[in-house]
Order: structure tokens, then C-alpha cells, then sequence
């Protein structure tokens, strides 16, 4: 009977010292807690891992509307409308999880997405059938593959403090990666908002490099 007492309010002293001990640490805990920062004539740098870079290609087919035929005025048409990639997911820790609070129990796992493939019927000699209608399709191609470090700019850690973290939550909350914008410290979801948006914007991941403190406007 003491045993089963015992493990949850072990687990609940050692949830609460651990978030504690965030509290009192420095506003950049768990910022890049992995990166080694060098100073370099009063600028800090670092090396930090690159996206993927891409960009829209417009295609504009001419889509047969007609009654199904077997003409040589049809062809079918393939276009990759989004390339294979990675993708971070959050998800139930298979190990055994002894904390009372659920987030605590998650973990991050990179997962594999296939490519998005679409076929259409076009129309390839738009004198010879009528039958057809025009429409505008976005392709996403990679123009550079990531997945590597590279050595950038970084804002020093002794310029970050809670002011400064606030300012970020602010922009990241603005733009839906936060939901929580009362932030003065790095915390795992303000932490995984910062990833999320470095991300969408193909910007370098895991740190305060300058390129995205340019585009968050801080």
C-alpha cells in the first residue's frame, strides 16, 4: 500500500523540482542546451542545423472536361506536388511514464512523409478539342536539401534575457506558434513554437541566429 503512495508522490516532488529549478535558471535553459557558442570580436557564433529550401513552381494545364475517350489530342499527366520530406511529431513516450502531468509523458519522433503525387487528363492540342478548362497548379520543389550545421550569427546568450524572450513569445504568439505569449524563459513549447516557425519560414533551426530575428522584427 505504501509503495503504491509512495511512486506518484515521488513522481509529483520530482516534477515540481525539476520545473522549479527551470524557473530559477537562466532565461536560455534549454536554448540550443547542446550548441556551443563562440565569442568572436564581440559577436557569438554558432553551428546550427539548416532547412530545407525551396520555392513554387506555377504550371498551367489545360484539363480535359469531356466525356471519357481514348484520343491522342489526351495525355495523363504526373507532377509531384510536394517531395518526400521529415517531419517532427509529437507523441506518447512508449517507455513507461511514472509523471501525473501528460506533456511530460510526449516525445518528439521524426517521421518520414511520403510525397504528394496528383495525375490529371490534359489536353495536349487544345485546337483539336474543345472540351477543356484552364487551371493554375502550385508545385513545391527543393532547391536546396538541409539537414546539415553550418556556422552563423547568433545573438549572445549574455544580450538574452526575459525581456527578450517575452518580445519573441509576443511575434511567435502573433503568428500562431505559441499559444501561450507570457514567456520570460526558453520552456520545451516555447522552445518547439521557435522550431515550428524557423521552419515555416526556412529559416536556420534551434537558436537566435540573425536571420530570424530579422524576420521576427526583434
Amino acid at each position: 500500500m505504501y509503495s503504491r503512495i509512495f511512486i506518484p508522490l515521488l513522481a509529483i516532488l520530482l516534477s515540481f523540482s525539476c520545473n522549479r529549478q527551470l524557473e530559477q535558471s537562466s532565461p536560455t535553459a534549454l536554448l540550443g542546451h547542446q550548441m556551443h557558442v563562440e565569442h568572436i570580436d564581440g559577436k557569438c557564433y554558432a553551428k546550427i542545423l539548416m532547412p530545407n529550401q525551396s520555392k513554387q513552381r506555377t504550371h498551367f494545364l489545360a484539363l480535359y472536361t469531356g466525356e471519357p475517350i481514348s484520343s491522342i489530342y489526351l495525355d495523363t499527366f504526373s507532377l509531384e506536388l510536394k517531395p518526400a520530406s521529415t517531419k517532427w511529431v509529437k507523441k506518447k513516450s512508449e517507455e513507461e511514464c511514472l509523471s501525473p502531468n501528460p506533456e511530460d509523458c510526449m516525445v518528439w519522433s521524426m517521421e518520414d512523409m511520403p510525397a504528394e503525387v496528383k495525375q490529371w487528363v490534359v489536353v495536349n492540342d487544345t485546337s483539336a478539342i474543345r472540351s477543356f478548362t484552364i487551371e493554375k497548379v502550385s508545385q513545391k520543389v527543393f532547391t536546396k536539401m538541409g539537414g546539415y550545421k553550418q556556422r552563423v550569427e547568433v545573438r549572445c546568450p549574455e544580450k538574452i534575457d526575459g525581456l527578450f524572450i517575452r518580445k519573441v513569445a509576443d511575434v511567435l504568439h502573433l503568428n500562431g506558434f505559441l499559444r501561450n505569449p507570457s514567456k520570460t524563459a526558453v520552456d520545451p513549447e516555447f522552445q518547439s513554437a521557435l522550431t515550428r516557425f524557423q521552419r515555416a519560414n526556412q529559416l536556420p533551426i534551434g537558436h537566435f541566429d540573425e536571420e530570424t530575428l530579422m524576420v521576427l522584427g526583434i
